[in-house]
This record gives C-alpha cells, sequence and structure tokens, in this order.
C-alpha cells in the first residue's frame, strides 16, 4: 500500500470503520527492496532483513500472533 497518498489514506480509514472487517494496525509499504525480492526469488527476511519492509513483516507477524494466540511473545517471531 502507498501510504503517502490520500486515497490510500482514505481506503484504510474506511476499512476500519467496517465493524465486521479486521485490519492490521500494520502497514506494508511498496519499496524498491520488495520489488527485488521478486526477481531474487527471496523472502525479504532474508534477502534484506535490516530493510523497513522486513521489520514491517516481522510486526504483522508479531501482530498476527498477538491475536491469535495472547501468550505469545516477541521472541516467538
Amino acid at each position: 500500500m502507498n501510504i503517502r497518498t490520500r486515497f490510500s489514506q482514505q481506503m484504510l480509514e474506511g476499512l476500519r470503520e467496517i465493524p465486521s472487517l479486521h485490519v492490521f494496525d500494520t502497514v506494508i509499504r511498496v519499496t524498491v527492496k520488495l520489488q527485488e525480492t521478486a526477481m531474487a526469488g527471496a523472502p525479504i527476511t532474508a534477502y534484506a532483513r535490516n530493510s523497513d519492509a522486513a521489520q514491517s513483516y516481522r510486526r504483522l507477524a508479531l501482530e498476527i500472533l498477538e491475536r491469535t494466540d495472547p501468550a505469545a511473545s516477541p521472541d516467538q517471531v
């Protein structure tokens, strides 16, 4: 998602207002590194493990774990 555009921001706000729709807090932004991973055939967490995109995917994984298993700890990600 390109969160920098007004359209994307409004779309995200609109989605979060739908009571029956679960929207995570973590936003994965489009980056060049993510596009490069498609060509490299490797996950972002391996291709550019310290990139903002890799960190965002780790945060999303942790958020999913926390919402599905409240006992999950950050050490498990």
